[in-house]
């Protein structure tokens, strides 16, 4: 349906637009893995997980990624 309507997923490269640095480099780092648990995020970002946690909720919210079973994934990847 979406394809049908025109509507595109913004490509890798717009996303340090649209993004806060801080968004952005925690959308880099599942970019590059496929796929990472919140703890492994905290050590790789160096950040605590609460703060950790409010950006995927973000991320989330916005559609980029998504979480199951303790990790968290790019969003169509």
């Amino acid at each position: 349906i979406i394809r049908a309507l025109g509507i595109r997923r913004k490509a890798h490269e717009d996303m340090g637009k649209i993004l806060s640095s801080t968004e952005y480099q925690f959308y880099e780092l599942l970019h590059n893995s496929g796929e990472m648990s919140i703890d492994e995020v905290c050590i790789a970002m160096d950040k605590p997980a609460g703060y950790v946690n409010r950006i995927a909720s973000v991320l989330e919210m916005k559609g980029l990624i998504f979480s199951d079973m303790g990790k968290v994934f790019l969003a169509n990847r």
